[in-house]
C-alpha cells in the first residue's frame, strides 16, 4: 500500500475531477429541464454516475495488482471494460452503493449526536474539554465508516481484475520486498501521516481556543 500510495491517490484525484466536471454538467442540464422532478433528476444522475465511473473502475487495481503508471491503468481498464461491459456496470454500483452508505451512517450519526446536545441543553454553552474528546470519536468513527466502505467498494474491482487478467504480482512485490520497521511507529506512521496528524492537532487546538468562553 505504501508503495502504490501515490500513484493511487493522483489517478483518484485525475478520475474525480473528470467524473465530477462530467457529473455537475450532467445535472445541471436535468434540472434545467425538469426543473420540479427531483426525483427523476436523481436517478437519472445516478445512472450518469455509473456511466461515467464504469469506465475506471479497474484503474487502483491496475496499478497496485497491474504495476503500471495511471496512465497505463487507465487504458487497461477501459479495455478490460470493453471486454465484459456488463461486469463493470455491476462492479461499478458497488461503489455508488458504497456512497449511499457513507451519507446514511453520517447523518444518522450526526442526528443522534444533534439529539443529544440539545436534549442536553448545551448548545449554547458547549462545555471546552468536552471538544477534543468528542472531535477524537468523531474522527475515529468517521475513519472506521470509510475504511469499511472502501474495502466493501475496492473488493469487486479486484476480484474482476484478478478473473480478467490473472495477474496478481503487485501484491507479491510486498512479500518479496517488505518495508523494514524500525521503531515502535515505523512502518506504521510515515513522515507524512505525522505532519497531517500534527497539523490537524494544531487546528483542533486553534479551533478550541478561538470558541467564546
Amino acid at each position: 500500500a505504501r508503495r502504490r500510495f501515490w500513484h493511487v491517490l493522483g489517478a483518484q484525484v485525475l478520475v474525480g475531477i473528470v467524473s465530477t466536471i462530467v457529473s455537475y454538467i450532467v445535472q445541471g442540464i436535468l434540472l434545467f429541464a425538469f426543473s420540479s422532478g427531483q426525483e427523476l433528476t436523481f436517478g437519472i444522475s445516478l445512472v450518469v454516475a455509473v456511466i461515467i465511473g464504469a469506465p475506471f473502475v479497474y484503474v487502483p487495481a491496475g496499478i497496485i495488482l497491474g504495476e503500471v503508471d495511471i496512465i497505463e491503468a487507465i487504458r487497461r481498464s477501459f479495455r478490460l471494460v470493453r471486454l465484459r461491459k456488463r461486469l463493470a456496470v455491476v462492479v461499478t454500483l458497488f461503489g455508488v452503493l458504497s456512497q449511499f452508505i457513507v451519507v446514511f451512517g453520517l447523518s444518522i450519526g450526526i442526528d443522534i449526536i444533534a439529539r443529544l446536545v440539545i436534549g442536553a441543553g448545551i448548545v449554547e454553552s458547549f462545555p471546552r474539554p468536552l471538544v477534543v474528546p468528542i472531535a477524537a470519536a468523531l474522527v475515529f468513527a468517521v475513519g472506521t465508516l470509510f475504511f469499511l466502505v472502501e474495502a466493501i467498494a475496492a473488493a469487486p474491482a479486484v476480484h474482476a481484475f484478478e478473473a480478467l487478467t490473472h495477474y496478481t504480482r503487485g501484491l507479491q512485490v510486498g512479500r518479496d520486498e517488505p518495508v523494514p520497521g524500525r521503531s515502535l511507529w515505523d512502518p506504521w506512521v510515515t513522515p507524512g501521516l505525522a505532519l497531517a496528524a500534527i497539523t490537524g492537532l494544531l487546528t483542533l487546538a486553534g479551533a478550541v481556543l478561538s470558541l467564546p468562553a
